[in-house]
């Protein structure tokens, strides 16, 4: 999810975060933040290789 945010811009960063945390066990809170966050910065790393 985080990759298609990163490259699309579909949602609001906050917004994918907010129903993430809407959805996930307790205590798994940072552990699906970062991997958002990876994946986010994963897909704006390829977006730029393929047109910057």
């Amino acid at each position: 999810l985080g990759a298609i945010v990163g490259i699309t811009h579909v949602v609001s960063e906050e917004a994918l975060k907010e129903a993430v945390l809407e959805r996930i066990p307790a205590g798994t809170e940072e552990m699906n933040i970062k991997a958002l966050n990876a994946g986010r910065k994963a897909g704006q790393e390829v977006l730029q290789t393929k047109v910057g």
